[in-house]
């Protein structure tokens, strides 16, 4: 009997009115509150950072669709045959004659 006065002297006085009183229900209901709002800040934040990234990612990709699309029109300028024609012209070389032109046939790969 000691041992329980000795436990519960602190609820002796308006402290021991205050907690015989207290709605535990309610009090789980404030914590499950507290609790949601903390939820809904932590999704919120990672929200943003998400969104932050998913921006960045399309700019990078946009980034890299113009790149192609250069590189796409520098190649259809590197084989356009007029280009080809005037680098040929330019290292002197010269299209062969239909005389000239000699058509080998195709080698058999199975007697190798």
């Amino acid at each position: 009997m000691k041992r329980s006065k000795h436990r519960h002297t602190w609820l002796q006085g308006p402290v021991n009115h205050i907690v015989s009183t207290l709605n535990w229900s309610l009090i789980l209901l404030i914590g499950f509150i507290w609790l949601s709002a903390l939820a809904v800040v932590y999704t919120k934040h990672y929200s943003r950072v998400w969104h932050a990234k998913s921006e960045q990612l399309q700019q990078q990709r946009h980034a890299l669709h113009t790149e192609w699309l250069q590189l796409l029109v520098d190649l259809s300028s590197w084989t356009n045959k007029s280009h080809l024609e005037h680098l040929a012209k330019k290292q002197g070389m010269i299209f062969p004659e239909q005389t000239e032109v000699l058509f080998l046939p195709p080698v058999d790969q199975s007697s190798e």
